[in-house]
């Protein structure tokens, strides 16, 4: 066997034991299900409601189905509201006179037949029952088990079996992982000794279960708000890859594109101009000769320092519509002139690896031609919600509580005010925070579930978002013979180690990917050793030149440790 494979049989070993024990624990017993109903958000999203006499009961289990299905939003076109009933022995009554759709007897026998959508009789009367319980119906783990005996209205060896594996697995209460956790708490806490960011969230997952999830600091220096699990960063150039790509493989996919058309044929407004043949694929790889930037937002601030008003306005008007923010509003057409400004900008004067952004401001307009949707509802309705990721959104601030969003930078140069629940990249802010080169706000949770459909090939909960083949195209290299380590808009390890060079552990496979984004946020999805881990943070609070998050490599040293605890952990 050769290093490298006994490497990963470690790795898969190590999981077996540390997960035997948590998985064996019965689910209870599925006794009655219409047909598709169990496991629950294969095609939709789905809101529950928690009926339950046990308050202490009905907060653990509203919590445990958060964790699993988000909030349902106003976006969604169709949803469905389920109820879901927990009948305990402090229940008033064990027989329901209005049933819920969903009914889970917890340490009480079913006595009688109840008309419900499903029926589960779980034997155990403890939180980590139920929450198997809940588990088991969201798909998480299977119902296998079935009845010893007759228990009311149901034969000995009834029991309805179910798929598990549907959604992630949430071990970080196990007690399995704590010497990791440990490593991980102080690497992540020397950033914040070192002021290299206010606070964070660390997410990791191995084999579809959640091993790391915790979050650190405070929104600000001024440690006045404590981070919370549920809330969101500015993902900052991690939306490359959390929006853009998802959406090229879904047009891929359904043959309304391919990587192989040239930007003519897909933006017609470049045809005319020295972009006219460059290939997508090319551009996806960063490979195609285009600059990485354009400083677009100089163009409407004069050299006194005021605005051009026939541009941009400090108040909303008829055509001032576009909000970068409360005081400043851009002409609803000036995306043309920017563009314009893509169309007109210089190419490299020979084609090697450079990485670029440009195409990523034209990807929306690309999907609105060819989807007949605005990119925020198409990512909302294809991906995001039923992933049960309805906390991966644009534009926050019009959505949740600014409390509920971190800060990013003070922008003394253009906005002159603190960014915050607005997209941070001045490219995209002009856009009406609305791009797939910056713009979407997450917490590590829900990115953790978009993760995890990648890392499955284009599967989660029981639906096939993007084909296997897709997912695999988009995530090797390209050009790999010409030195660039990239996949199609995902990032790779080098090609040669470089210590100084990569974000990404020295141990990360090459048939790894993840990005970076530059207020401090990343994430890497391994296949070989089905490792996710995700790091969010706000390093660029109060000023982008604090830069120590990179000189103290904490992500790099993140990600290794994940790698040497379970590559030594037996």
């Amino acid at each position: 066997m050769s290093a490298e494979n006994h490497v990963f049989w470690r790795l898969i070993c190590s999981a077996w034991i540390l997960n035997f024990s948590y998985l064996t624990m019965a689910q209870g017993v599925l006794l009655s299900a219409d047909s598709g109903l169990i496991p629950l958000g294969g095609k939709n999203h789905i809101e529950i409601d928690v009926i339950c006499n046990d308050i202490e009961i009905n907060n653990f289990a509203e919590a445990k189905i958060a964790w699993h299905v988000s909030e349902t939003t106003a976006y969604l076109q169709s949803q469905s509201t389920l109820s879901l009933s927990i009948i305990t022995p402090h229940s008033a009554a064990v027989t329901l006179k209005n049933p819920a759709d969903i009914v889970i007897y917890l340490g009480v026998e079913p006595l009688a037949p109840t008309k419900c959508k499903a029926l589960v009789y779980q034997p155990e009367d403890t939180h980590e029952a139920l929450g198997k319980t809940i588990d088991a119906i969201f798909g998480v783990l299977s119902f296998s088990d079935t009845l010893d005996r007759h228990i009311g209205p149901f034969e000995m060896g009834a029991g309805i079996q179910t798929p598990g594996g549907w959604r992630l697995l949430d071990l970080t209460d196990t007690g399995l992982y704590q010497s990791l956790s440990d490593t991980l708490d102080q690497i992540v806490q020397s950033g914040l000794d070192s002021l290299a960011y206010p606070g964070a969230q660390l997410l990791v997952c191995h084999k579809n279960s959640v091993i790391h999830h915790r979050s650190y600091g405070f929104h600000t220096y001024e440690k006045i708000r404590p981070v919370e699990s549920s809330h969101l960063y500015d993902l900052a150039s991690l939306t490359k890859v959390v929006a853009g790509v998802p959406a090229l493989m879904y047009l891929v996919d359904k043959g309304l594109i391919s990587l192989d058309d040239n930007f003519c044929s897909l933006w017609p407004f470049l045809c005319k101009g020295n972009k006219s043949d460059l290939i997508l694929r090319s551009a996806l790889s960063h490979q195609a000769g285009l600059i990485p930037y354009i400083v677009f937002w100089h163009d409407l601030v004069r050299k006194n320092g005021n605005l051009k008003r026939g541009k941009i306005r400090d108040r909303q008007g008829r055509k001032h519509t576009v909000d970068i923010n409360n005081s400043l509003f851009l002409h609803n057409r000036y995306y043309r002139k920017m563009y314009k400004q893509v169309r007109k900008s210089e190419l490299l004067d020979s084609i090697e690896y450079l990485y670029s952004g440009l195409t990523f401001l034209l990807y929306p307009e690309l999907v609105a031609r060819k989807c007949h949707m605005r990119i925020d509802s198409f990512l909302y309705q294809q991906f995001y919600h039923p992933l049960g990721a309805s906390n991966i959104m644009f534009r926050p601030h019009e959505r949740v509580p600014l409390e509920s969003i971190v800060p990013t930078e003070y922008d003394s140069l253009f906005r002159r005010q603190l960014v915050h629940g607005r997209v941070h990249d001045e490219a995209s802010a002009m856009l009406g925070g609305l791009s797939t080169n910056a713009g979407l706000f997450s917490n590590a949770l829900d990115l953790a579930k978009l993760a995890q459909m990648f890392l499955n090939r284009g599967a989660y909960a029981g639906r096939e978002f993007v084909s296997e083949s897709i997912v695999e195209e988009f995530t090797i290299r390209h050009f790999d013979h010409q030195g660039n380590r990239r996949g199609l808009g995902f990032d790779k390890p080098l090609i040669e180690w470089n210590e100084s060079g990569s974000y990404a552990a020295k141990s990360a496979s090459q048939d790894s990917y993840g990005h970076s984004g530059f207020t401090g946020t990343f994430f890497w999805i391994d296949p070989q050793t089905e490792i996710i881990v995700i790091f969010l943070s706000n390093r660029v609070y109060p000023t982008r030149d604090n830069r120590k998050l990179y000189s103290l490599d904490i992500r790099p040293r993140l990600h290794q440790a994940v790698y040497d605890w379970l590559l030594n952990k037996n």
